[in-house]
């Protein structure tokens, strides 16, 4: 360009000196570069440059890479007023903006399924070939499924086995024996050898077809009078009262009250699973001093009588025996620990009540001829009007029990009046003090006992 020409008009100037400028075409000196066409204008001139240049004399040629066309990471050419764009493998097309379908050829073979990738692809081969292109037969023989001898045929997918003789099975694993016809009995595992069989028994049987039970209980592991049942490859013992363990080893103290602090319906001790009675002997220790409720120390109820033995009332007791009642005037709720003793026999109806050793009333024609049925439930601390329920709050017992003893025989008055008197230990061929613990329901506490102490 030249500069001594300007694209303005300087306002200084005469209008002599302005027409002779605009007399002189900026044009005739062509400088226009690269075929561009120049315009003359009032304040100089213009270049319309060609396609692909630009720049004020069309001096620049433009670089159509410099958008990045090229796509896939492919490399841009620029050329004049165009590019040209070199692709990397797997692409095509001006811009490489096209993905090249390697699955078109058809690659997998025997119906193996292409799946297209980039610059590649990948077969998904059809069950019994493998190999890149699917190309490869897999040999289901080569490793060696028929067994015992057996003779493998290799097939398209598959394999089939030719047993040898005395075998049978897809894979020629299955022995043809003799404990097809099950021998063993008790669920025994029969063991196939040659020409004959063998008995492995579960725990608890023995002999050569486990027929025979094996006897846990002929050891004696019992301890402390249990009683020994009998199980398949196991044994449980029955323990007597005050004892518990897997085999009735350990002697459970008894050293503990039983309290019942307020009335209510909430608070009692419950038991099953005695034995039917045609005697007892039941012996506790008990303090209290309500004087409003009928205090019930227990009951023994069926599905068939719910006064099937009960002693209710410390203001006057009342026993009951199959539903049959007869009432005292003893009494034991002063404040001061009392030792009650029930005694009772089918024979003629007997029954006696004793207090702190001395017997204090006695009768007959209760209950005569019957039987305390077992199977109910026994409960300390409430009246049942129905087997296990229906207790009623003023007849509940409030204060202490302890050391309650239940035999299936009757106490002579010597040993009645010894228990009393003494810390002798007693312990109940039927129920035991401490067998009523794991029955405790409600508010029922725990606590030390001093009878001993106090009386011993």
């Amino acid at each position: 360009m030249d500069t001594r020409r300007a694209a303005y008009v300087d306002v200084n100037v005469t209008q002599f000196e302005l027409a002779a400028d605009l007399t002189f075409n900026d044009c005739f000196s062509d400088p226009c570069e690269n075929g561009g066409d120049c315009r003359s204008i009032s304040a100089g001139y213009v270049c319309d440059c060609v396609a692909g240049y630009t720049g004020v004399n069309c001096e620049v040629e433009i670089d159509e890479c410099l958008s990045s066309p090229c796509l896939n990471n492919a490399t841009c050419k620029d050329q004049l007023n165009m590019f040209t764009c070199t692709c990397t493998p797997g692409f095509t097309g001006s811009t490489c903006g096209e993905d090249i379908d390697e699955c078109l050829s058809s690659p997998c073979q025997y119906n193996g399924t292409c799946a297209d990738r980039t610059n590649s692809y990948q077969c998904t081969c059809a069950k019994g070939y493998t190999g890149t292109n699917c190309e490869i037969e897999v040999n289901e023989c080569y490793s060696g499924p028929c067994m015992n001898g057996g003779i493998c045929e290799d097939l398209i997918g598959q394999f089939s086995c030719t047993c040898a003789p005395g075998y049978r099975g897809d894979r020629c694993h299955l022995d043809i024996d003799e404990c097809s016809s099950q021998p063993c009995f008790n669920n025994g595992t029969c063991v196939d050898a040659v020409n004959s069989f063998s008995c492995q028994c579960p725990v608890g049987y023995t002999s050569d077809l486990c027929e025979i039970d094996v006897d846990e209980c002929e050891s004696d592991p019992c301890q402390n009078g249990a009683t020994c049942l009998d199980q398949v490859g196991s044994y449980t013992c029955v323990c007597a009262p005050a004892f518990s363990g897997a085999n009735c080893e350990t002697e459970v103290p008894s050293d503990f009250n039983l309290e019942f602090e307020s009335s209510g319906t909430v608070d009692y001790v419950m038991i099953d699973s005695i034995p039917s009675l045609k005697a007892l002997t039941c012996a506790f220790w008990m303090r209290s001093t309500d004087k409003q409720n009928y205090g019930t120390p227990l009951s023994y109820a069926t599905s068939l009588e719910d006064n099937t033995f009960v002693l209710t009332d410390y203001n006057g007791f009342v026993l009951y025996i199959g539903g049959n009642s007869k009432v005292t005037d003893v009494t034991a709720n002063d404040g001061r620990w009392h030792h009650i003793s029930v005694t009772w026999t089918s024979e003629g109806g007997v029954w006696r009540i004793y207090k702190n050793g001395y017997l204090v009333d006695e009768g007959q024609g209760l209950g005569t001829d019957s039987v305390i049925p077992g199977g109910g439930a026994f409960v300390l601390g409430q009246e049942q009007d129905s087997l296990g329920g229906d207790f009623n709050a003023p007849q509940s017992f409030i204060g202490q029990m302890s050391l309650l003893q239940l035999w299936d025989y009757v106490l002579s008055e010597d040993d009645v009046f010894t228990m009393a008197t003494t810390c002798q230990k007693n312990v109940g061929n039927v129920r035991a003090w401490p067998d009523f613990l794991p029955g405790i329901v409600g508010r029922v506490k725990k606590t030390p006992t001093n009878i001993c102490k106090v009386h011993g």
